[in-house]
Parts: C-alpha cells; sequence; structure tokens
C-alpha cells in the first residue's frame, strides 16, 4: 500500500526525466534509480537510466541499462539505439553495428539509427560502408549537419579533401556553430592548398570554442606553411598554455625562426 506523501515508480521516473532535461544528470538518475526499485519492469525508464549514464561516462551501466530494457522489450528500436551508441563508445563496434543492425531492422527510416551504424563501421575501419550508411542517414534528413560533418570527416581519414569540402560546408549551412565541421572545412582546405580560407575556418572555429588546443595549433601550422612565424608563434603558444603536446617544439622553431631572420 502507498504510504502517504510516497511517489510511485511513475512519479519517480517523471521527476528523473525533467532533472535529465535540467540536465541535473546526477539528480535525475537517483530519481529513476528509485523508480526502478519501485517497479524494474519499467521499459521507459531504463532507457532514460541509459540516456543519463552515457554522458556521465558510465560506459557499462548504460549498456545494462539499455539491455534490461531490451529483456522487457525486444522490438523497441530506441532501445537497440542506445546499446548501439553505449556500445560504439565503450569501443566496442562489432557489438555496435549487430545492435545498430537490429534497430534498422525494425525502423529503418531511423536516421541517427543510420549515423550509429556508420560510427560502428568507422570503429571497424571500414570507411567506404561508413560513407554508404551516412548517405542513406541524408537520404531521410538532409539538414542533418552532424550527418554532413562525419561523412566530411571521413573524406578527409581517406585523403579525399576536395570531396569533403562541400560536406563540411552542407553541415555549416545546416549549423553555422558547428564546431567540428569549421575545423574539418579548414583540414580540408589546407590539405588542397586553399591557406587563406582555411585560417578563416580555424578562426570560425576557435569562435566558437577559444579552449580548443588542436585548432590553434593547426591554424598554427597553417602560418607556418605561409612562412609567417609571427602569426604562427602566436597560435602555438596558446596551443601550448591549453596544453597541446609537441606545441611547446614549435614555439621555439618559431621563436628561433624570427631571431634567424634579420640575417638573412
Amino acid at each position: 500500500m502507498k504510504q502517504p506523501g510516497a511517489r510511485t515508480a511513475s512519479e519517480w521516473h517523471v521527476r528523473g526525466k525533467a532533472l535529465e532535461q535540467l540536465r541535473q544528470l546526477p539528480e535525475s538518475l537517483a530519481c529513476l534509480d528509485k523508480a526502478l526499485q519501485l517497479d524494474p519492469r519499467l521499459a521507459e525508464a531504463w532507457l532514460d537510466r541509459a540516456s543519463v549514464l552515457l554522458p556521465l561516462g558510465r560506459l557499462d551501466e548504460a549498456i545494462g541499462s539499455a539491455e534490461n530494457a531490451l529483456r522487457l522489450d525486444r522490438k523497441n528500436p530506441t532501445a537497440w539505439a542506445f546499446l548501439a551508441i553505449a556500445l560504439g563508445a565503450a569501443g566496442r563496434s562489432e557489438e555496435s553495428l549487430e545492435a545498430s543492425e537490429q534497430g534498422l531492422s525494425l525502423k529503418p527510416g531511423d536516421w541517427p539509427m543510420w549515423n550509429n551504424k556508420a560510427r560502428a563501421l568507422e570503429g571497424l575501419g571500414r570507411l567506404d560502408e561508413a560513407l554508404a550508411a551516412y548517405d542513406r542517414a541524408l537520404s531521410i534528413n538532409p539538414m542533418s549537419s552532424y550527418t554532413w560533418s562525419n561523412k566530411g570527416r571521413d573524406l578527409n581519414w581517406l585523403s579525399r579533401f576536395a570531396e569533403a569540402i562541400p560536406c563540411f560546408e552542407r553541415s555549416i549551412t545546416a549549423d553555422d556553430k558547428n564546431f567540428d565541421a569549421w575545423v574539418g572545412l579548414a583540414e580540408s582546405l589546407t590539405m588542397t592548398g586553399r591557406f587563406d580560407e582555411a585560417l578563416t575556418s580555424f578562426s570560425r572555429a576557435l569562435e566558437i570554442d577559444p579552449r580548443s588546443a588542436q585548432a590553434w595549433n593547426n591554424k598554427g601550422a597553417v602560418y607556418s606553411l605561409l612562412k609567417d612565424p609571427k602569426a604562427a608563434l602566436v597560435c602555438f603558444e596558446q596551443a601550448a598554455a591549453l596544453g597541446w603536446e609537441g606545441a611547446e617544439e614549435s614555439v621555439a622553431r618559431c621563436r628561433q625562426e624570427i631571431q634567424e631572420r634579420p640575417r638573412q
């Protein structure tokens, strides 16, 4: 019998979901745990628990929560999606691929699930197949900035830089605050010799995340290619201050170039 003032499992579940929306993740998890203690058959609460555990980095628990949801309902594509994401984050790419394919067998028009499959294929080094999966996702949702950016990244990994550029541009058109797209575009432009445009793209990326050591370092590398050690030094100093490995050596090299330049 419910005690006066005591919450039901459903009420704890609703509270946990609300706290997750507010990004109060530890508090959300505590509520979801109480809901599941009262009623472990709440499949949706297991899914929400997995969703909370993922950003907390508690991957094994997230996997277990998704598996518990699937024990209650094997035909829930969302449960397969969470399992695929958690397995992928844990580096278990083969299992992540299997979970993605299970989800797609239930819901073939789910474009995020095609993204999950692509990420699993990336983890297995099967980049051509990953590109095909991203194309399937984009055929369903051509405005997914995330998907365009990921496709561009894979093309960069395959040294297909000219093909990657329009992918990053499409990503930015969909979301001009996509940091990864600006960085990916800058790298593609660098590798195709379009250095001035690459610098502009790195600058846009750094407006979004000024604490990206990698972006500062790579911007410095472009200035080095342009034989501008003073501008490169500013970037490498920022990268070094943010802890980028190897940036201190680049700082020293630029300082030496600046000192030697008048003697040339």
